[in-house]
């Protein structure tokens, strides 16, 4: 049983020697195809669309003035804080 096990370990690593990041990276972009951009252009535009929409309603029903309120309200110590607790979940997430 243990050899099986050994023999298993042995092939995963072998497998992971040969998956070769660049050779994936080109296996990815192969698969991309024109339909795919078509669905990623258009999932792209609606995305802007609906920022677009919902910026505009917030001015109309809020108003700038309100908006600009808040904006000087904000503390952007909690701001900076999760853009670094971010950055360093995707240092953790690449090693």
């Amino acid at each position: 049983m243990s050899e099986n096990f050994e023999n298993n370990q042995e092939k995963k690593v072998e497998q992971l020697l040969e998956n070769n990041p660049k050779k994936e990276i080109e296996q990815l972009q192969q698969e991309v195809k024109p339909a795919n951009k078509k669905i990623i252009i258009f999932n792209f535009l609606l995305i802007l669309v609906i920022f677009i929409g919902l910026f505009i309603y917030m001015i109309k029903v809020d108003g700038i003035d309100n908006i600009k309120e808040v904006l000087h309200q904000v503390d952007y110590k909690w701001v900076v804080a999760r853009i670094n607790l971010f950055s360093y979940s995707l240092d953790l997430r690449s090693q």
